[in-house]
């Protein structure tokens, strides 16, 4: 890997990100590395920028020390020691989802116009979900239906035991940069398909599972906290399995995540606008709570996502 080696080497004088698209058809942030193999530090800095205001940029001390210890030698975003105390916190006894649920992307079909049409009918009986369909903390739209065992499949994942299974959180895997909420996810109740713009959370087959309720996972999913933390950590459009498989879940006892999950069934099943917005902020605080977060730190994360 580059990074590993650009880092262990101590090879890196300076990096600048900038902040937007450069080129047009880029989907992710582009970075001028400045190498210096007489740069013996153990460090470099760090800096983000305008691409139409490059002369007001600030550059940061980094720690190769730190950046190595990401699972993949990341250099994320600089944001203060404050973000770097609490991203510390919420990782401690924490165990990352990859550990906890596999995940999986849909199906790609050979031409989606060859074999979903938008009514169900007895040569496409079958339900199938597109990233569109999910909403936060809603029930999926049940509006394209195809024929599993008719459809030709040329990519994805094409395990059926994996569309069967239910209930099992949805994620939408591509969202625009642009976009404040980085993750949107909900439940399936039924057994639903979905396309390559979709991921699917399953059980893993282990005789040990710490999440007894999917609703309180989902809870921490759609949080104002991990929506942060995924945020400041990945910025490109798609969320993969190996990008939402570092999410810390940190686990709690059978009660409180029941009482968690209740409020998020409760949620799902409210159309009231003002009693949604109770809950999730009730939701949000527990979340909150779960990881020993500060009102001080409580505060950070709700002004970061305002």
């Amino acid at each position: 890997m580059l990074r590993k080696h650009l880092i262990n080497h101590d090879l890196i004088d300076s990096t600048i990100v900038f902040d937007g698209l450069v080129f047009e058809e880029a989907n992710v942030d582009t970075s001028i590395i400045h190498l210096n193999s007489f740069h013996k530090t153990n460090s470099f800095y760090w800096g983000k920028i305008q691409p139409n205001n490059l002369e007001s940029i600030k550059f940061f001390p980094r720690d190769c020390e730190e950046i190595a210890n990401e699972n993949r030698y990341e250099i994320f975003e600089y944001l203060g020691e404050t973000w770097k105390g609490i991203k510390a916190k919420i990782k401690l006894k924490s165990i990352p989802l990859s550990e906890l649920r596999k995940i999986s992307l849909g199906m790609k079909l050979k031409g989606n116009s060859n074999y979903i049409v938008s009514e169900k009918t007895e040569s496409h009986p079958d339900n199938i979900l597109f990233g569109k369909d999910l909403g936060y903390y809603e029930k999926p739209k049940r509006n394209n239906y195809f024929s599993w065992t008719d459809s030709l499949k040329i990519g994805g994942t094409q395990r059926h035991e994996v569309y069967l299974s239910n209930p099992k959180i949805l994620i939408q895997a591509i969202r625009n940069l642009s976009l404040e909420r980085r993750i949107v996810a909900t439940i399936d109740e039924e057994t639903s398909y979905f396309i390559g713009t979709v991921n699917g959370l399953t059980k893993l087959n282990s005789s040990t599972d710490f999440i007894i309720d999917e609703y309180f996972l989902l809870a921490i999913i759609n949080s104002k906290l991990i929506n942060f933390f995924f945020k400041s950590q990945f910025t490109t459009i798609s969320l993969t399995a190996s990008f939402l498989g570092v999410i810390p879940v940190k686990i709690t006892d059978e009660k409180t995540q029941k009482d968690i999950g209740d409020n998020v069934r409760i949620l799902m099943s409210s159309k009231n606008d003002e009693a949604r917005k109770a809950l999730i902020d009730e939701i949000d605080n527990s979340v909150f709570e779960l990881y020993d977060l500060t009102e001080k730190e409580v505060q950070y994360i709700k002004k970061a996502n305002a």
